[in-house]
């Protein structure tokens, strides 16, 4: 009896390393197919209070704050309204740099459609996922891309070449209580030389 329940173990033993194995081997081949959360997509919420473009100010985003109140009304239900969201939020200082003749010009009645390319393109659909910094673009709102490069080992990212982080990126709430992710960065974002040009 002691004999059988021994070969017993001894067998069941074996059926699990096999498992074990078989599982490490596979782990690889899973691997590339998962793409958890990056640091785009945080878990850190932002203490900030109020309507969302509320909270933009708070967070030192008062210039493009004050673009988003003046945007196109299908793209502000989008903003406040809709689904999950990634938000490129570029500083107060970015826009200073951005010249005031820009700004004026982006705000004026007559150039809505302006206005809208220019916020699309600051504007991704969901989140930006360990996937598409693999790929190294990511896809806005405006069907235009945005270049995505790794910099030491995910310490920093370059948003089209010369934007970067001005900060951790935070998860604020719109109207709907769905997450909007806050990527701040200090540079206004300029569409590539080979995609048309906003400016």
């Amino acid at each position: 009896m002691l004999i059988q329940n021994r070969k017993y173990k001894l067998k069941n033993l074996g059926y699990l390393m096999v498992i074990v194995a078989a599982a490490l081997v596979g782990w690889p081949a899973a691997a590339q197919y998962y793409y958890g959360p990056s640091i785009f997509s945080p878990v850190v919420y932002s203490p900030t209070r109020g309507p969302l473009l509320a909270q933009l100010k708070q967070i030192g985003c008062k210039k493009f704050a004050s673009l988003l109140a003046k945007a196109p009304k299908e793209l502000a239900d989008r903003i406040n309204n809709g689904e999950s969201l990634t938000i490129i939020a570029p500083t107060d200082a970015a826009f200073e740099e951005f010249g005031d003749q820009r700004f004026e010009e982006l705000i004026k009645p007559e150039n809505q459609e302006k206005l809208l390319d220019f916020l699309s393109y600051h504007l991704v659909a969901g989140y930006i996922s360990e996937s598409d910094i693999k790929a190294r673009e990511v896809k806005t709102l405006s069907g235009l891309s945005l270049r995505l490069q790794e910099v030491v080992f995910g310490k920093q990212f370059i948003i089209n070449y010369y934007a970067k982080l001005a900060g951790e990126p935070l998860v604020v709430k719109n109207s709907r209580n769905n997450d909007v992710v806050v990527v701040i960065v200090d540079k206004v974002l300029r569409q590539l030389s080979t995609q048309p040009q906003v400016f």
